[in-house]
């Protein structure tokens, strides 16, 4: 198990408030030892943080990655065109096309992996 160093509470702020890289890391890995549910809702939070806030790459595509797992859709970076949606219900189809056009906006995916993803 990944064991964090300092405080949960800590960490979370640090990462809230401060877009401390080395904090947002060490959460990542200490969450991915918790329970599919936690696990992704909890990254869903902080990655979106990290990413909006705090312009953070690795946070853009570690919140897709979760909303994906949240999501059951089969997700192989940078293989775009394996990404099927088309099974989402219609408000989290909206959700994930709507990230994807921001990591296209911030040049994280090539317009031509945008465009291969099955809709």
């Amino acid at each position: 198990m990944n064991q964090i160093s300092i405080d949960y509470d800590t960490l979370t702020n640090r990462v809230k408030f401060k877009g401390d890289t080395l904090a947002y890391d060490e959460l990542f890995y200490h969450l991915m030892d918790s329970d599919e549910i936690s696990r992704t809702d909890t990254l869903m939070y902080y990655s979106r943080i990290m990413a909006e806030k705090y312009n953070n790459e690795k946070a853009f595509l570690d919140y897709f990655k979760a909303f994906c797992e949240k999501n059951n859709i089969y997700i192989d970076y940078p293989h775009y065109n394996r990404l099927d949606l088309s099974r989402l219900p219609v408000n989290s189809k909206k959700e994930a096309e709507n990230w994807l056009h921001k990591m296209l906006d911030k040049k994280i995916i090539t317009e031509e992996q945008f465009n291969s993803v099955k809709r």
